[in-house]
């Protein structure tokens, strides 16, 4: 393992924004890790976590967390966070599945998943964040009427993605096969991360769909 890499996570312990599931289950959940009690915000996958960051510096009004399996790209979020001071804002270290145990029937106003690994392989599709497990697990922990915005660059999995949805009675509330322009689209659509950019300079198509699930 890189040195820097090892560096990062044995920081993570003493970091004010980052939790284990252990840890925000002795707090109480997920709603329990930030300094105020707001309307509760997912990024599920976040990886560097800078998205995450920049879309609760854009709504301070309510609370983000970010979740991420690979400790050193939450550490990269995390460290921005408090950088930055935005105190809004915090990070789960775990796989997503953590998240059901620790909603503790809090309500979730949105999820949102970028750019998540498609898992092309049929074998793997359950592994896919738009699978119906996943799916099943979104509709218990959000609020009535929460929604899930998805975007990707691989048109299969955009399209698995649509055909589960169908399946799953899911309401659409908005598609675009090619989010070309987003300069003038609300905040959180139009926060890109860095690896958003560099794919949409190389001409790579972006998919994008917000729905709901009850």
């Amino acid at each position: 393992m890189p040195r820097k890499t090892t560096k990062r996570l044995d920081q993570l312990p003493d970091m004010p924004n980052v939790f284990t599931p252990r840890e925000m289950a002795a707090r109480g959940g997920l709603a329990h890790c930030f300094d105020a009690q707001r309307p509760l915000v997912l990024e599920l996958g976040c990886g560097r976590g800078e998205t995450t960051v920049d879309m609760a510096a854009a709504d301070p009004d309510r609370n983000y967390l970010g979740v991420d399996i690979k400790g050193a790209r939450v550490h990269r979020g995390a460290s921005a966070a408090l950088e930055r001071g935005v105190r809004n804002v915090a990070f789960l270290y775990s796989v997503v599945e953590q998240v059901a145990l620790l909603a503790c029937g809090e309500p979730i106003e949105e999820i949102w998943i970028r750019f998540p690994d498609p898992f092309p392989k049929p074998s793997k599709a359950n592994r896919r964040l738009t699978s119906p497990r996943y799916l099943e697990l979104y509709r218990r922990i959000l609020a009535p009427g929460g929604r899930v915005h998805f975007k990707t660059d691989s048109e299969t999995l955009f399209g698995y993605t649509l055909e589960v949805l169908d399946q799953e009675k899911a309401r659409i509330h908005s598609i675009d096969e090619n989010l070309a322009d987003v300069a003038g689209s609300p905040a959180p659509l139009a926060i890109q991360s860095s690896y958003e950019c560099k794919w949409r300079a190389e001409g790579r198509t972006i998919h994008y769909v917000c729905f709901s699930l009850k």
